[in-house]
């Protein structure tokens, strides 16, 4: 099967699949999360299969409780496994190296954040980073006793309140129609997800990790409530309360929400960033606005003051699945709902909720819940939605629908349908079972590009007993394109390098027979200009002013004085456009390397430390490590003035006081040799950063590139040296020691530089 991964596993939970903005595809599967997490571009092996068990909590974060009455009892809570129900990425930056963190939530009903804080690849460094449900319940906690209530009233109360039975993570906040990529992302503190209780309340609350760069310095992760409301009445006691006798009344009396689903973000006439929550109930749909007035100085969130309907009789137990279209045009919103019988689009104006249009597609009877969806952009623009029903995704006619949903017209099965299929013949063979099978399919995702998707489905013999152990389980993940034989494009959008390859990689396995290397190369390079924002930056390019500097008597270390250094670092330097196509070539180069050649950094050197010696002192005289990483910077112009830049700024002093840096080991002193390493007057040799060129002289305080491979100083070891001294030594979980290649010293004479080597 054409991009087949096996995981030695069962999923137990629909829509199953995430894939996260930094390139990392989640499987729940039952006790244990699979993580497939792209290896280099150079290696065969296209992924790392990865198992967390997920299921595994101590006493402080899910203490032991006894049962209460039937009337607020909760079977999954109290003697469920605490399997697997739903997982979700965040947007990218809430985890260490600006990578996304899991939500998982479990038929205990706990919502956890589980987040990498070293290497992705390596098992041992994911973490369970918080528990949300501590803070829903720390919320809610009255500081009065009502008397009236008995003990056991009040303890179903708390418990209900703390439940958490659906999640949905809030989009990143982008302009609608942003002027260049570099200015697309509106800074926000932290990142918004919202749940639900089993007391009908929608709770949002504001997820902060000590990695935010916009968040204030912190030490652990932590999560607040930032507004919450209800939608209909509160069960009554326990007390007053009838008997309940048919299971009918009982599924009546049930008061919590599902389905959540959180809308991309616009902006209003005046600036304010607005989106909308979708969710249902018992039977019915609703919408609620959502705002955030005060950005970028506050990231407060405003709610609408009532719900819109937008259907009365289909509420949670018939919606299966909600999604919202990823993309916004016009102010227009598609929210897609799946039932068992059809499915629905409601196409809405994000200034006027309440007018929207209805258009379904009956799904011919099929009586299976829809397992997953995934929302691409076909050639022609238009939205195209991907489902998978549970156990006959095989067989089904109708699998993708156009946005609006349009009258039905004759199409071919998409790519992973027909890989299904043909999985089926092999899995009939295998076991001669004459075509007897049963394919159910667990799960559909789109990739961060929007150009993949990713489906996974387990095979079960059609007419006999499925007899078989935990470790025969087999569950088939399939990465497929959207179309046969499609266009190589990629929209501009915020993904790691590892995306970007991972997608061109697999447009070229698919095209290799149909264009000679050469043209592959050529295509991949125009993509690559287009992701960046290169056509853009030339096409304005005499309309661009000079950037400068923040001004020394302008210094604000508040959230609005960090935007406008870090805006003024990547317009100079990240955005630059010769360090655009260095970046694209060097990509170019891991892709095609006998075609391309390996780039040097010498122009992006230049601009970066260009730009850092033009910030006022006052910015970094108060940090030790930002003065060694400016008399580093000031130490490398004389060097960096002989190559003779047609761009060379006149305006940065080139004399430099001399970089001095102590060895650890032996207290003498680092001068300054070259780019890559550095040693002391007794022959201690280092790696140096391959951002701030400090010397890594210990283990446990640096971080590689997933895809050069190049060291650069940990910034939170920074942030500890400057902070916090008595911190500064590595935890004993992170003294591990780490292979470092030295160059050959004695290749070059002292102060001569092999720029090939720089990256």
């Amino acid at each position: 099967m054409y991009g087949a991964t096996t995981l030695v596993c069962w999923p137990t939970s629909l829509d199953c699949v995430s894939w996260s903005q930094d390139g990392i595809l989640a499987v729940a599967a039952g006790e244990t999360l699979e993580l497939l997490v792209m290896t280099s571009p150079d290696r065969d092996r296209q992924w790392e299969n990865l198992h967390l068990r997920t299921n595994l909590f101590n006493n402080a974060e899910v203490p032991i409780i006894n049962p209460l009455g039937f009337r607020s009892n909760s079977i999954g809570e109290e003697i469920s496994t605490s399997t697997t129900a739903l997982i979700a990425w965040s947007p990218p930056g809430l985890a260490k190296h600006r990578r996304c963190a899991l939500a998982v939530l479990t038929t205990n009903l706990v919502l956890s954040l589980w987040a990498c804080d070293s290497k992705p690849g390596v098992a041992a460094s994911w973490k369970r980073a918080l528990v949300v449900n501590h803070a829903v319940e720390a919320y809610f906690e009255e500081p009065g006793v009502d008397e009236s209530l008995s003990e056991l009233d009040r303890e179903s109360r708390r418990r209900m309140k703390r439940r958490i039975r659906s999640f949905c993570w809030s989009p990143q906040i982008y302009p609608s129609t942003p002027s260049n990529i570099e200015d697309s992302q509106i800074p926000v503190n932290g990142c918004f997800i919202a749940v639900s209780n089993d007391d009908n309340d929608i709770v949002v609350l504001r997820i902060q990790s000590p990695f935010d760069f916009f968040s204030p310095v912190a030490s652990e992760w932590s999560a607040r409530v930032v507004v919450c409301f209800s939608v209909q009445p509160k069960i009554s006691s326990s007390q007053n309360a009838p008997p309940i006798t048919l299971f009918n009344e009982h599924m009546e009396e049930q008061r919590f929400i599902s389905n959540l689903a959180w809308s991309p973000w616009s902006l209003s006439e005046d600036g304010t960033p607005q989106a909308v929550l979708a969710y249902t109930t018992n039977e019915k749909l609703l919408v609620r606005r959502i705002r955030i007035p005060g950005l970028p100085e506050t990231s407060a969130i405003d709610f609408d003051k009532s719900d819109i309907v937008l259907e009365e009789s289909v509420g949670t137990r018939d919606i299966s699945l909600l999604r919202w279209a990823p993309k916004i045009s016009d102010h227009l919103l598609y929210l897609v709902a799946f039932t068992p019988a059809e499915a629905r689009c409601y196409e809405m104006n994000m200034n006027n909720l309440s007018s929207f249009k209805l258009s379904n597609c009956y799904l011919y009877g099929r009586w299976d819940s829809v397992s997953g969806c995934a929302i691409s952009t076909d050639d022609a623009g238009q939205l195209e939605v991907h489902f998978a029903p549970h156990l006959f995704a095989s067989k089904s006619t109708v699998t993708a629908l156009k946005l609006p949903i349009q009258p039905l017209e004759p199409r071919e099965s998409p790519l992973w349908q027909n890989s299904i299929r043909e999985s089926e013949t092999v899995f009939s063979a295998e076991n001669e079972l004459g075509g007897h099978v049963l394919p159910k399919t667990w799960g559909l995702t789109s990739s961060p590009m929007g150009d993949l998707i990713a489906s996974a489905h387990t095979l079960h013999p059609g007419d006999m007993v499925d007899y078989t152990i935990a470790a025969a389980s087999r569950t088939n993940v399939g990465i497929h394109q959207v179309e046969d034989n499609p266009e190589f494009i990629l929209p501009p959008s915020d993904v790691c390098a590892e995306t970007v390859l991972y997608s061109a990689k697999k447009w070229m396995e698919a095209s290799i027979e149909d264009i000679d290397e050469e043209g592959l190369c050529e295509v991949v390079r125009e993509q690559f200009w287009k992701a960046f924002g290169l056509f853009s930056i030339e096409d304005h390019e005499g309309e661009r002013q000079e950037v400068s500097p923040p001004e020394a008597s302008a210094r604000d270390p508040t959230l609005h004085g960090k935007r406008i250094l870090s805006q003024y670092i990547k317009r100079r330097v990240v955005w630059d456009r010769d360090c655009l196509k260095e970046r694209c070539e060097r990509l170019l180069s891991l892709l095609f390397p006998d075609q391309v050649a390996k780039p040097n950094a010498l122009r992006t050197i230049w601009g970066l430390v260009n730009a850092v010696a033009r910030i006022p002192p006052s910015y970094y005289n108060d940090s030790k490590s930002g003065q060694k990483i400016h008399s580093a910077y000031l130490a490398m112009l004389p060097r960096l003035k002989k190559f003779e830049l047609d761009d060379h700024d006149s305006t940065v002093e080139m004399a430099a006081a001399k970089h001095v840096e102590q060895c650890e080991i032996c207290d003498d002193i680092i001068e300054f040799e070259d780019f890559l390493w550095a040693r002391c007057v007794q022959g201690h040799q280092f790696v140096r950063c391959a951002l701030t060129f400090l010397a890594i002289q210990a283990p446990g305080i640096s971080k590689f590139c997933g895809v050069c491979g190049r060291q650069y100083l940990d910034e939170q070891h920074i942030a500890r040296n400057d902070k916090l001294p008595e911190l500064s030594s590595p935890a004993p979980s992170q003294q591990h020691a780490q292979d470092i290649e030295m160059p050959d010293a004695s290749a070059g004479s002292k102060g001569e530089i092999d720029m090939d080597h720089v990256c």
